[in-house]
């Protein structure tokens, strides 16, 4: 069992002046993660099952079919940059679970062991007892 927590980097970046499309590579750091949170007053949990907001679904619903028949042809789409500061932030700072669209992980998923990490880690701590509501 864990907590459900909303991170609405897209909301932020429009608050903040990062202007960027669902279907152009943008690439979100982890300082630009742990931006959004702060701004957001969350304070992360082990356990924490993260959902990620990148703005894809009003992407989507707003785009003609033939902007979503183009903009879905791009191979980059704006997601989690895949690096090792990412990897250390979800892995020091979010102890479990990461939900998002496959636009917004898709572009880590060239390198899995970014996604595979921290889950080791969660059921790491749930065997070892650290926490007993991971699930």
């Amino acid at each position: 069992m864990g907590r459900g927590v909303l991170l609405d980097y897209y909301s932020y970046a429009q608050q903040n002046g990062i202007h960027y499309s669902a279907v152009e590579a943008h690439l979100v750091t982890a300082k630009g993660l742990e931006a959004c949170a702060k701004a957001q007053n969350l304070i992360f949990e082990t356990g924490d099952i993260l959902f990620v907001r990148m703005g894809f679904t009003e992407w989507y619903e707003k785009a003609s079919e033939q902007e979503r028949l183009e903009g879905l042809e791009v191979p980059e789409l704006v997601g989690i940059r895949q690096d090792t500061e990412e990897l250390e932030w979800f892995w020091y700072v979010i102890s479990c679970v990461i939900i998002a669209p496959l636009t917004a992980v898709g572009i880590i998923i060239s390198q899995p062991w970014l996604l595979i990490l921290p889950l080791l880690k969660c059921a790491l701590l749930y065997r070892n007892g650290t926490s007993t509501n991971i699930f």
